[in-house]
């Protein structure tokens, strides 16, 4: 695992953003889904325990593909 301090989190993403946002506990993924699609400059990184939250927006990402 590399060290993030070093390279901070922007080499996470593909393409480099402006901002990093991260959201604690997005429930079902809607509104992290919705503010990813209003704020494509921004680098949105999300944590959810509960599986079910995870697959739903892992299934919002692959509808919009």
């Amino acid at each position: 695992m590399e060290e993030i301090g070093k390279k901070g989190l922007e080499h996470l993403f593909l393409n480099k953003p402006k901002k990093i946002w991260i959201e604690i506990g997005f429930g079902d993924g809607e509104h992290l889904a919705h503010q990813a699609e209003k704020n494509l400059n921004v680098g949105i990184i999300g944590s959810e325990v509960y599986f079910n939250g995870i697959a739903n927006l892992i299934r919002r990402i692959e509808e919009k593909k």
